[in-house]
């Protein structure tokens, strides 16, 4: 069935959390992803795309003329948004400011104007020494999947037969900064930053992989300024438009390394949303198309931070539906979202759903993020 009310059309590997930013700025999506939620379900039209990414432009044939908007994992693909464009509106990034965005050669120019660096880097044609201080990340997943330490080990890796890079390894602090960049010159709203979680064993998640973020959190004066610059200058020389974030690390010593640039719905954006107590979805659209009708969403809470955990996985798995019961409305801040059907299968390391938490500090949220995935965790058991 095809929604035939729908606003625009959107489309990645999960969309729920964005079609929630929409509904919450009165916007209503048809749907397009890889895993059609409960929680979803319940408030758009969804449908599964199990051939992903390649049958969306099949999937899309079968729908109105509708603007389409591309969330997470979709900028690896810039020829998809090629083919989309030629005969649909996209209310986001083209393709080309989509390769420059994830091209290191273009972002070296734009982080040094902002005092900013990026890490050393070196193509699949010249890795380096195989010691532990680089990186192997493959260059077309998202959320750090499939990177590991480039090690002696590391030589017989699955991600060596897929398009990869090396990079410098970093220790420091990682966080995510999200901007809004209008259509007009120098247009560019930075809301907010948050601390990214990455690796953690609770999630079951691998060393490097994005499992979540806690926010909203403030850097230095001189750290937070240079990020806020980043947004400017990311505008400036790529052509950036709408919603986008940068993930970055804080290094040891105090310099920011700018890790990757995120042309699109950034993942941590309700966090965000809730924070700032605001729907920054509509922001987005009206960067697009200023016509389009919007509502302005509010929300109440006694609570300073918000944070959630994508949990995943921990072996081959079937939902058994339970976690149905748990949807709330797209309106409230969830104890869990992207709660998949009755009878989906699940392979080890896959998303399985989101843990969220609210909390008075950071510490605290995350102490109550810890203690909600632990019981999921006992549940899955």
């Amino acid at each position: 069935m095809i929604e035939p009310t729908a606003d625009f059309i959107l489309i990645g590997a999960s969309t729920r959390a964005a079609a929630y930013s929409a509904l919450r700025s009165g916007l209503r999506p048809d749907c397009l992803d890889l895993f059609g939620d409960s929680d979803l379900a319940q408030y758009a039209h969804v449908e599964r795309v199990d051939q992903y990414p390649h049958d969306l432009i099949k999937r899309l044939s079968d729908r109105p003329p509708l603007p389409v908007v591309y969330v997470g994992g979709l900028e690896n693909y810039p020829e998809l948004l090629d083919e989309i464009s030629e005969s649909r509106t996209l209310w986001g990034n083209s393709s080309s400011v989509v390769r420059q965005a994830r091209d290191p050669k273009e972002l070296t120019e734009a982080t040094r104007l902002a005092q900013v660096k990026i890490p050393e880097w070196r193509p699949s044609s010249d890795p380096p020494e195989a010691n532990g201080e680089w990186l192997l990340k493959p260059t077309r997943r998202s959320g750090g999947s499939g990177i590991i330490l480039w090690t002696e080990d590391a030589r017989n890796s699955e991600v060596l037969n897929e398009e990869h890079r090396f990079e410098r390894f970093i220790s420091g602090k990682s966080y995510s900064g999200i901007y809004v960049a209008g259509a007009s010159t120098g247009d560019v709203r930075f809301v907010g930053l948050t601390h990214q979680l990455h690796g953690e064993e609770a999630a079951n998640a691998h060393d490097f992989q994005w499992c979540g973020n806690i926010g909203p959190v403030t850097l230095s004066v001189e750290l937070e300024h240079k990020m806020r610059r980043v947004g400017n200058l990311l505008k400036w020389k790529l052509g950036i438009v709408g919603l986008f974030g940068v993930d970055f690390i804080v290094s040891d010593d105090e310099d920011v390394y700018v890790l990757e640039v995120n042309p699109r719905y950034p993942a941590s954006l309700d966090i965000l949303e809730f924070a700032t107590c605001q729907g920054l979805f509509a922001l987005h659209v009206k960067c697009f198309d200023d016509s389009v009708e919007t509502l302005n969403w509010t929300f109440q809470s006694e609570n300073e931070y918000f944070g959630k955990m994508v949990v995943y996985a921990p072996r081959e798995m079937t939902s058994n539906g339970e976690l149905v019961e748990q949807v709330c409305s797209f309106n409230d801040y969830p104890e869990f979202g992207d709660i998949p059907q009755a009878g989906v299968k699940f392979h080890q390391g896959d998303p399985f759903c989101t843990v969220y938490a609210k909390g008075s500090s950071l510490e605290a949220c995350r102490d109550e993020l810890n203690a909600r995935v632990a019981d999921l965790n006992r549940r899955l058991e």
